[in-house]
């Protein structure tokens, strides 16, 4: 039997359902994590248990009528191993080449100023400048999974594969990127401070001028089991 946390802010129902079907509960060690909530919630549930397979079931913020849902036909296609895993690209983040302080995302990587001045950047795509100088809020790099996010508001644009490359409110128009799942990018401090932060994680690192930023593709991922007959974020139970 699948040992399954459950984790978010109004995780106690699920786990009272799961319990009538004599599912393992456990507070540490999964084999799977049910994430309950919002997409932060998601967010956290990776950063605190990458690469465990993820059920992510999405509900109102206050979760009011939360006490009223009947998730019985999910929980039943998984125990009939009615689900597949879909894999998902994350991005990792290193300043000045320090591996020890590396940051992995499954959303995307933020390099973003500190106020009240905006940062001067250069920006390289396989040690190939492709913006000498962007003046503006800072660069985005994001996934697939992390591309309706903040990528989107910046570019109103979304993708399926690849690393999005997007400039937040640059002082010049510069088009979004979309590259290959293969490509490193360096964004070279030129002026200003800032911080590199990750998905929702509260633990950024600070940047400054002569600093440089390398994102790429992590070696880790983050899987999700897709039930049979369900949206990857569950929605409707």
């Amino acid at each position: 039997m699948e040992r399954v946390l459950v984790y978010g802010e109004h995780s106690g129902v699920f786990e009272q359902q799961l319990k009538k079907f004599n599912i393992d509960v456990v507070d540490e060690d999964p084999d799977v994590v049910v994430a309950i909530g919002g997409d932060g919630t998601f967010l956290e549930s990776e950063m605190f248990y990458p690469g465990i397979p993820k059920i992510l079931i999405k509900h109102a913020y206050d979760c009011n009528q939360c006490d009223k849902h009947d998730y019985s036909k999910l929980i039943k296609k998984f125990l009939e191993g009615k689900y597949t895993i879909i894999s998902q690209l994350k991005l990792e983040a290193v300043v000045n080449g320090n591996e020890k302080k590396k940051l992995v995302a499954l959303n995307d990587v933020n390099i973003h100023y500190t106020p009240p001045r905006a940062l001067r950047v250069e920006v390289s795509v396989n040690n190939k400048v492709v913006a000498p100088l962007v003046i503006g809020d800072g660069v985005v790099v994001a996934t697939p999974y992390g591309s309706t996010g903040y990528f989107n508001s910046i570019t109103k644009k979304k993708f399926k594969k690849g690393i999005g490359l997007a400039f937040n409110n640059p002082t010049k128009d510069i088009k979004h990127l979309i590259l290959n799942d293969e490509a490193v990018i360096k964004v070279k401090i030129l002026r200003g401070e800032g911080v590199v932060v990750v998905d929702c994680d509260d633990d950024g690192i600070d940047i400054k001028e002569g600093d440089e930023v390398v994102v790429r593709k992590s070696l880790s991922e983050a899987n999700i089991v897709q039930l049979k007959g369900f949206n990857l974020k569950i929605t409707k139970y």
